[in-house]
């Protein structure tokens, strides 16, 4: 299921992203760069490339690049792995529920 950036509101703080009752946090910054870790989470929130580098006053290239290095300083093979990478590596946390955060494992997010 692919979101639609358009009814993803941003988050309220900037180490979490929500989907209704799913929160992802960030737990680090993977030894990203702020750019490379702005694309990641927009990746995250489900923006394609050509959309990020619009909202970002950026070329498609140079967003490219960005994702390109961070893809590589992450061990991330493709865009399908990597929420995945991001998990495994404990740069993220999904949780459920908006009041109270339960760590979700990976089996129950789906991606064992």
């Amino acid at each position: 299921m692919t979101a639609n950036p358009a009814n993803i509101p941003e988050s309220k703080k900037p180490d979490r992203i929500w989907y209704g009752n799913l929160c992802i946090k960030f737990n680090s910054d993977g030894g990203l760069t702020p750019a490379e870790l702005r694309i990641i989470r927009l990746l995250l929130e489900g923006y394609k490339s050509g959309q990020i580098a619009t909202r970002n006053f950026r070329s498609i290239k140079t967003i490219s690049a960005q994702k390109g290095k961070a893809f590589k300083r992450l061990g991330v093979r493709n865009d399908a792995t990597l929420l995945q990478t991001l998990l495994l590596r404990g740069i993220v946390s999904v949780y459920t529920g908006r009041n109270q955060f339960h760590k979700t494992t990976l089996s129950e997010a789906g991606l064992s």
